[in-house]
């Protein structure tokens, strides 16, 4: 199987398996045909640790080895095909986005092959699907998608259910610092109301319990930077959920498939 990895996808892997590069390099790797264009790796060096400020100077390097052990440039970009899509789509936006899928479109003469973009970039999937379906290219995927694929072919291989968490919490890229502000006022506040109420609101976070944190009521008695923290963190899940709700959707419908084991094995 072949597949062409957007740099929000591949930023995702590697966060998710940071623990369990072995799963990366004998399971996806191995197993997989996997292609990035070169501005995809430098969208990924560039955005790599993003809002990642809880990972210590061991942790980044690890990943960043990691990355540049596995992570190559596909051979097969090519400019006619990149002029191609340019020209078919009017889309003039030189990101990993569009080299992704010029890359998509080469791979699928070349291989005579279905080929599979990944991205979790849901504009993508509007810019260039109906594109990929008329030239018979293969599919636009998210890291979901992706991972239950993998699962189906390799089900003794990965732990699935953590690795959907996991990508759920990549998808909400302020968790680790919202955690970390909990922290530090669960260290300024001693009486038991306020220990209280920031020990359910880290439980929920943790958790990602988002219809909880959407709807948490917060108490007019609570000191202001208590409030003023559980506020921007209920403004921040209803936002960027309502924008990804899409992918959320993927993830519990895919685990909701795994436990009526609703997928074919040999």
């Amino acid at each position: 199987m072949i597949f062409v990895l957007d740099a929000c996808s591949a930023i995702n892997l590697l966060h998710i398996f940071k623990n369990d590069d072995i799963f990366l390099k004998k399971v996806i790797f191995e197993n997989y045909h996997i292609h990035f264009t070169k501005k995809v790796l430098l969208e990924i060096d560039k955005n790599l640790f993003d809002n990642k400020l809880y990972l210590v100077a061991e942790e980044k390097q690890s990943i960043r080895d990691i990355k540049n052990i596995l992570f190559k440039a596909s051979p097969n970009e090519d400019k006619t095909s990149q002029k191609y899509l340019d020209t078919i789509t009017n889309y003039h936006k030189e990101n990993g986005e569009f080299f992704s899928s010029a890359l998509a479109l080469n791979l699928s003469r070349l291989e005579k092959d279905y080929i599979f973009f990944v991205t979790d970039e849901i504009p993508a999937r509007n810019d260039f699907g109906s594109f990929f379906n008329e030239h018979k290219i293969g599919d636009i995927i998210s890291t979901a998608n992706f991972l239950y694929i993998v699962y189906q072919l390799n089900e003794e291989s990965i732990s699935i259910k953590e690795s959907f968490f996991n990508l759920k919490r990549q998808y909400l890229i302020e968790m680790e610092s919202f955690e970390q502000n909990i922290d530090k006022l669960k260290s300024k506040y001693q009486d038991r109301r306020e220990i209280y109420f920031l020990d359910t609101f880290m439980a929920s976070l943790k958790n990602i319990e988002i219809e909880k944190l959407q709807t948490f009521e917060i108490k007019s008695k609570l000191p202001l930077d208590i409030k003023k923290q559980a506020k921007e963190i209920k403004e921040y899940m209803n936002q960027s959920f309502n924008n990804k709700k899409i992918l959320f959707d993927e993830i519990d419908n895919y685990l909701q498939l795994i436990q009526n084991k609703k997928y074919y094995r040999l």
